[in-house]
């Protein structure tokens, strides 16, 4: 009976370190928006703003999102994923279209990136052009997903799943990801203001993972198999 109780805890203890296959969620390790815009200094950083904003009005303002995900706490299957905004103001009907970032774009720009310093003008996948327009460089891959915004109706807004967004995220080769995403048109004064990880994390923007896994984290891994030693011990002691 006692023999079968130390292989039960055993396997309870075993399970517990298996994650369950089920949608991860992660939030943004970094975030800002990029400003090139006529009326406001496009080398001001904004990463410690609490909120970020994507504007468009040709050959006045352009402000782009900019944030980025670690995955390296997450393995198995990257498909069907979904990026998830809290929006706080949505002023104009439009499309907001999401693009990443390449692995190694600028040296390493596209990963490695700080929030506090990145502008427009030093920003991976953009190159410095007149206020009010944006020019896209080889660092920016084609679009990922879209999502619709809606003309005064804050809330959360995801993108759907593509094939272009699991390719994007199947090529990656160091556990980070960047996303820019931005408006182009049709021209009008568009503007939608979204939350930030300083203002909120739990509303700040999301890499919504539907089938991939978590990894334990090592204390966790730690905790597990110092509980199966003891057992293991207390096994060998009562079997004598």
């Amino acid at each position: 009976m006692k023999k079968t109780l130390l292989l039960a805890s055993a396997g309870i203890l075993l399970g517990g370190m298996t994650v369950a296959q089920a949608q991860v969620t992660l939030l943004v390790s970094a975030d800002t928006y990029l400003v090139n815009d006529f009326d406001a200094d496009a080398s001001l950083a904004h990463g410690t703003d609490t909120s970020m904003e994507i504007r468009s009005l040709r050959d006045r303002r352009m402000h782009i999102l900019y944030f980025r995900f670690d995955l390296s706490g997450v393995t198995g299957d990257l498909s069907d994923a979904t990026i998830s905004l809290n929006a706080t103001s949505s002023k104009k009907n439009g499309t907001v279209q999401f693009h990443g970032i390449l692995d190694g774009a600028l040296g390493g720009q596209g990963e490695n990136w700080d929030e506090s310093t990145l502008v427009y003008n030093n920003a991976a996948g953009f190159s410095p052009t007149y206020p009010g327009q944006y020019v896209a460089t080889s660092d920016l891959s084609a679009i990922l997903a879209t999502v619709d915004m809606s003309d005064g109706a804050p809330g959360l807004y995801s993108t759907t799943a593509t094939t272009t967004m699991d390719d994007f995220l199947a090529a990656d080769t160091n556990g980070m990801v960047t996303f820019a995403a931005l408006y182009t048109g049709p021209n009008g004064n568009a503007r939608y203001v979204f939350s930030t990880k300083e203002a909120d994390a739990a509303l700040s923007a999301q890499l919504n993972l539907p089938y991939a896994t978590a990894v334990p984290e090592p204390a966790t891994v730690a905790f597990f198999l110092g509980g199966f030693s003891l057992l293991l011990v207390l096994y060998r002691r009562r079997s004598r």
